[in-house]
């Protein structure tokens, strides 16, 4: 979510607003802890938010959930 120029939720926003990169599945992956950010990332249509830090194992556990 803390990015230079532009944060994850605005890039989020911008993916899910252009037709060609709406469908896209998108995973936050984020150290910030707020339960704000994380259900604004859902609303916004990512599919899992992850906090950092975080085991390989649940990153992994996401991506195939993703493309079950």
């Amino acid at each position: 979510i803390m990015m230079p120029r532009m944060n994850g939720l605005e890039v989020l926003r911008e993916l899910k607003k252009n037709p060609d990169t709406a469908r896209l599945p998108v995973i936050v992956l984020t150290a910030e802890k707020g339960e704000a950010d994380r259900q604004t990332a859902i609303s916004l249509g990512a599919r899992f938010v992850l906090h950092k830090p975080f085991q390989p194992d649940q990153l992994i556990d996401a991506v195939d959930k993703v493309f079950a």
